[in-house]
């Protein structure tokens, strides 16, 4: 259902093929000819992950360093974790910010972040000293979220 891609950005694909449904599950969205409102309301739900991701800071992301804080301190910019300009979080969470990855098809979505140095904040960066700090979510993230998005889309159009 959801996989991160290794490559340079870090991105996630929703992938209906590879979502383990229920018999029935499948064989409604399988009479379905379009199933793009049901990847971009699982977009949606992705999208509202990384927000919440943003706003806990993690879980179990390192906090800032004492130089770093400084130095934001003295630009008069915010503690915040992975937020210094804010462009790294609009670009998971609104698909028409610079940056934003967002590739739709009929029976996938492929959303994440194209911005030259979100993976060194994904994967960390022991050259630089720069900690992992993941934001993209793991399927066990995302999945009570994803299945519920499912159920209400298969209750809506199977009436």
């Amino acid at each position: 259902m959801l996989r991160p891609l290794q490559r340079a950005t870090p991105v996630i694909t929703i992938d209906l093929d590879d979502v383990a449904l229920n018999k029935e599950t499948e064989a409604i969205l399988a009479s379905l000819d379009d199933l793009t409102p049901l990847l971009k309301a699982l977009g949606s739900a992705a999208h509202g992950i990384w927000n919440e991701k943003f706003r806990r800071e993690g879980p179990g992301w390192q906090p800032l360093a004492d130089v770093t804080l400084a130095k934001r301190r003295k630009n008069g910019r915010g503690a915040e974790i992975l937020k210094d300009d804010g462009k790294l979080f609009a670009s998971l969470t609104d698909s028409a910010s610079e940056g934003s990855v967002y590739e739709l098809s009929s029976k996938a979505l492929t959303i994440g972040t194209n911005l030259e140095y979100a993976a060194v904040h994904q994967f960390g960066s022991k050259d630089r000293k720069i900690p992992k700090r993941a934001f993209l979510p793991d399927a066990s993230e995302v999945a009570p979220e994803f299945e519920r998005v499912i159920k209400r889309y298969v209750e809506r159009v199977s009436k």
